[in-house]
């Protein structure tokens, strides 16, 4: 018995991609500016807002983005931070954002973000987001609370 050739579809010319794009609304450019921003740095004030919402001392906040203090103090004069910088604290300003989002109050998440977690080995969950693998590692747990998969 013989079988068939396999055909495979042709290939999607541009025209038919933008049609694509169109039908679902899709814009090129989109979630592409906060990528910008952080590239440009983001202002020194985005930290200290964070700062403020976190409740934590800038000393704190400091060591976990990784800026000396003397450093945020010139950065302060500049008005910027760097690319490095913003994108860490860019990190950390999301997984506010994600606690927020699962305790449904910024004052529950912020406690939860600086007291010392079980699930995370007893580690405080902020202290943990000076390295991806620990802003991964509470991200984690985040889920898991989320979807009341704890243990």
């Amino acid at each position: 018995m013989k079988r068939k050739p396999i055909r495979s579809a042709p290939p999607a010319t541009r025209v038919q991609e933008a049609a694509v794009a169109q039908s679902v609304d899709w814009k090129e450019d989109e979630g592409f500016d906060e990528v910008q921003e952080i590239r440009n740095g983001l202002p020194v004030d985005a930290f200290f807002q964070l700062q403020e919402k976190l409740g934590v001392g800038t000393p704190q906040l400091a060591g976990v983005v990784g800026i000396p203090v003397r450093t945020l103090q010139r950065r302060k004069d500049e008005g910027r931070l760097t690319k490095d910088e913003s994108d860490r604290l860019d990190r950390v300003r999301k997984l506010m954002s994600h606690a927020t989002g699962v305790f449904e109050s910024e004052t529950a998440a912020r406690a939860w973000l600086t007291r010392p977690q079980i699930g995370l080995a007893g580690f405080v969950p902020l202290e943990l987001a000076d390295t991806g693998a620990g802003i991964r590692e509470v991200e984690n747990l985040l889920g898991r609370i989320d979807y009341g998969v704890y243990a």
